[in-house]
């Protein structure tokens, strides 16, 4: 599914002001992970799923 480029600047600009508002003034946990240090992450459920708000999720973890 492709949306629109109006869609992902809201999503875009959505994702920035929330990220921001959360940091703040700074994450201090966040202090304690090595600025180079890398993760992956999966998702598993036991259940057939859907999942919603794909193109936010990738925003934020871009």
């Amino acid at each position: 599914m492709q949306f629109s480029d109006a869609l992902q600047r809201d999503i875009t600009a959505t994702v920035r002001f929330a990220l921001a508002e959360d940091i703040g003034s700074g994450d201090i946990t966040a202090q304690l992970i090595p600025a180079n240090h890398t993760a992956t992450a999966r998702i598993i459920t036991r259940e057939t799923a859907v999942i919603c708000g794909v193109n936010w999720v990738n925003e934020v973890f871009q």
